[in-house]
């Protein structure tokens, strides 16, 4: 799994209890339920427990102590500028230190991270001997403002090991991302088009007073088969167990 969580300005001011990002002793916002819930289910599978985590749309403070002056769109999240942490722990520590390192800001850019995540399936050489699958969770609040890079983007990933979960936290139109999700036909980008569905969205709201197994059930249900329609693709069988 690799995590990709929104900084954008729409989360609003962090040290107010109305921001998206407003951490509270009593209470776990909307990031870290969603980040829990997902993490919980899908934690087990991964054999390593080292997870990628990157955040989108701010300025980031440098090792100097001061922020950059570019809004970065996929930095890692990890202690000391590393991108992989351990566990689902480390990724909820990851998150909860990030706050005071980052300035929100915009626009929200699904492309980098996108591209990040491409780069990782591609990477890991999935075979028949070798069977790996890669599952990116993108976390955000808000409109894209990049919709023909990320379906372009999309459409390329279509063919690799890879499946989309982007949770909507907050209460933005979430219109776009349904396109994204393509239940109603496969993805297009030009002439090319998407071999397969590999992206869901689910709106966290419409799921919060279900709880967090309902919201993991939700967001992981069409995983099984997306990771079966790609070894299907390839023609992959499952190896005998070790």
């Amino acid at each position: 799994m690799v995590v990709a969580v929104d900084y954008t300005g729409s989360n609003g001011d962090p040290h107010e209890p109305s921001s998206l990002h407003y951490q509270s002793a009593i209470q776990k916002n909307q990031y870290q339920q969603a980040l829990e819930s997902v993490g919980q289910v899908v934690e087990p599978y991964d054999t390593d427990k080292q997870f990628p985590i990157y955040g989108f749309g701010a300025y980031v403070r440098g090792k100097d102590g001061t922020f950059g002056h570019s809004v970065e769109h996929c930095f890692p999240l990890g202690p000391n500028g590393t991108v992989e942490v351990n566990g689902l722990d480390g990724i909820l520590h990851a998150y909860k230190e990030s706050i005071p390192n980052v300035k929100l800001s915009g626009p929200t850019l699904f492309g980098p991270i996108l591209e990040a995540a491409i780069l990782r399936a591609s990477a890991a050489n999935c075979t028949q001997e070798n069977q790996k699958y890669t599952i990116l969770l993108i976390l955000t609040d808000g409109v894209i403002n990049d919709l023909d890079a990320s379906i372009n983007s999309i459409v390329t990933a279509s063919s690799l090991p890879l499946s989309i979960i982007i949770v909507g936290v907050g209460n933005a139109d979430f219109g776009e991302m349904n396109v994204l999700d393509s239940d109603k036909g496969p993805l297009r980008s030009g002439s090319k088009v998407a071999s397969r569905d590999i992206v869901q969205f689910v709106p966290f709201n419409e799921f919060l007073s279900k709880g967090p197994i309902a919201l993991a059930e939700e967001v992981l249900k069409e995983v099984p088969n997306q990771v079966l329609g790609y070894m299907n693709l390839k023609k992959f069988k499952p190896n005998k167990s070790k």
